[in-house]
């Protein structure tokens, strides 16, 4: 008789209490509270019991409840590498967030305003407020048919939603700025056109 397979269990991000440790983890003891990611391949989370690689959690601070530090691994993970590993962005820096009211967008506001960079980001008119009180110096809205305020003066831009508003951020990005994208591959040959790399 065929082994059947084991179920798959989605979901990568977690918060909880350790239940029990492996015989060779020395970080983390039974009653610790963690967060994190379960293991590489982003799943197992939504369980009961959910198993995690030791190093892909970490302790988590009183400050944040459960809830709050589930929501976290994944998407400012991806917000912090395009900011910081693949734009390299800086104090000197005007960012553009495209959904700056999404969950990777809304972590790229905090995260560039925290050091020091000037950050513009697109969201809805109903969610402008929010927007701002994240860190964004100023809020577009995502339907208007020109941002062109910030025309050619944009250093990156951190896509989060493809499409239309990617092809679209090309017309503000200064000659020679980085646009990284969450979502798909930019559009080459826009990029040559506005001597983007």
């Amino acid at each position: 008789m065929l082994a059947q397979p084991l179920p798959l269990v989605l979901g990568a991000d977690l918060s909880g209490i350790v239940a029990a440790a492996g015989a060779e983890v020395t970080s983390f003891n039974a009653g610790d509270d963690v967060f994190g990611a379960t293991n590489a391949r982003f799943t197992g989370a939504y369980a009961e019991y959910a198993l995690a690689e030791a190093p892909m959690i970490r302790r988590k601070s009183p400050r944040l409840s459960h809830v709050e530090a589930a929501s976290m691994p994944v998407v400012a993970s991806t917000a912090w590498q395009m900011l910081f590993n693949h734009a390299r962005i800086g104090a000197d820096t005007l960012v553009l967030v495209l959904g700056g009211n999404g969950n990777v967008g809304g972590f790229a506001v905090q995260l560039a305003h925290n050091v020091g960079a000037s950050v513009v980001a697109t969201a809805s008119a109903d969610q402008r407020d929010d927007v701002r009180s994240l860190g964004a110096d100023e809020v577009l809205d995502a339907n208007a048919g020109s941002w062109e305020r910030v025309g050619g003066q944009v250093d990156v831009v951190i896509d989060t939603i493809g499409g239309q508003a990617a092809a679209r951020s090309f017309d503000v990005l200064r000659p020679g700025g980085i646009l990284v994208s969450a979502v798909a591959e930019p559009d080459r040959e826009l990029a040559s056109h506005h001597g983007v790399p």
